[in-house]
């Protein structure tokens, strides 16, 4: 099964939303800050954020 971002680590919904928060609050660096602190690449965020139709 592929998580689409070809990271094995699988997040819930509210870490999701906590970057997309993230992003909209403080800015692509914090997001990025925030995914690498989960464990995930740092342009996780930003995929995400495009992903959402938010950057």
């Amino acid at each position: 099964m592929s998580d689409r971002g070809g990271h094995k680590n699988r997040i819930s919904k509210e870490q999701r939303d906590r970057i997309i928060q993230t992003f909209l609050d403080d800015g692509v660096e914090a997001a990025q800050s925030l995914a690498a602190s989960l464990g995930l690449h740092a342009l996780y965020a930003l995929r995400l954020v495009r992903a959402r139709g938010l950057a």
